[in-house]
C-alpha cells in the first residue's frame, strides 16, 4: 500500500523580499501542477501548461524544478523524514517498535499532512501509472529512513531484516489509513484511522473468534 500524502508547507515566512518572491513562485508552480495533474492527468500535462497556469515562463519553471516529476518529488517535503526519525529514536524503550512507529507517525506526520494537497495528489495518482511509480519509489525511501531510525533506537550497528520489515509494514498501514481517509474526503480523523489500523496488526495475530453453531 503506497502512502500518497503531501505535507503542509512551512508556515515560517521567508526572510527578505527575494526569498518571499521565490517561495510564492514555487508555491504557484506546485499548485498549478497539482491542479492540472488532477484535471487532465500527469502524462497529458506539459511543463508549458504548468508554466502558463502559474503565470511564469517555462524557463522560470526549470529554475525551480528539473522536470514536472520533480514537482511531485520535491513537493512532498522529505524534510519531514529527519523529524520523524528523531521522534522514533527518542520513543521510550518500554514501547515496542511498532507502537513507537505508530505514535511517532501520529505525533509528527499526521498533523503535518495537508488534506487538500493529498486529495489532489490521490486523484492524479489514480490516473497515472507513472505517478504511482514515483510514489512507490518515494515510499521505499521513507521505509529505508524509518528502518535506519529503528536500528538506531535498538542500538544496532546496521539495519537488520526485522527493521526493514517493520518499517515497510508501517508505511503500508499509513497508506491504508490515508486511502480510507481520502475516500471520505478527509472528513474523518486521520489520526484515529492510523491508530485503528496499527491496532489491527495485533489483532491479526490473535486466534479467530469461534462462533457457536
Amino acid at each position: 500500500m503506497v502512502a500518497h500524502v503531501n505535507f503542509r508547507r512551512d508556515q515560517q515566512p521567508a526572510e527578505g523580499l527575494r526569498s518571499r518572491k521565490k517561495a510564492r513562485t514555487r508555491q504557484a508552480i506546485e499548485e498549478a501542477a497539482s491542479a492540472l495533474f488532477a484535471e487532465q492527468g500527469y502524462e497529458a500535462t506539459t511543463v508549458e501548461q504548468i508554466s502558463e497556469q502559474a503565470e511564469i515562463s517555462h524557463m522560470t519553471f526549470f529554475r525551480y524544478f528539473p522536470s514536472k516529476a520533480h514537482v511531485i518529488i520535491l513537493g512532498r517535503d522529505n524534510a519531514q523524514l529527519p523529524i520523524l526519525q528523531k521522534e522514533i529514536v527518542g520513543r521510550p524503550q518500554t514501547e515496542s517498535d511498532m507502537l513507537a512507529l505508530q505514535r511517532a507517525i501520529q505525533l509528527v506526520w499526521v498533523p503535518a499532512i495537508d488534506p487538500d494537497r493529498t486529495i489532489s495528489t490521490a486523484r492524479a495518482v489514480a490516473e497515472s501509472a507513472a505517478l504511482r511509480g514515483l510514489y512507490e519509489d518515494m515510499n521505499r525511501e521513507w521505509a529505508r529512513a524509518i528502518a535506519e531510525a529503528l536500528a538506531m533506537r535498538r542500538g544496532l550497528d546496521a539495519v537488520d531484516e526485522s527493521c526493514k520489515v517493520i518499517a515497510r509494514t508501517a508505511i503500508g498501514v499509513l497508506g491504508a489509513s490515508v486511502e480510507a481517509w481520502v475516500a471520505k474526503a478527509c472528513r474523518d480523523s486521520l489520526g484515529d484511522a492510523v491508530r485503528r489500523n496499527f491496532q489491527a496488526l495485533g489483532l491479526a495475530f490473535e486466534p479467530p473468534l469461534r462462533h457457536r453453531p
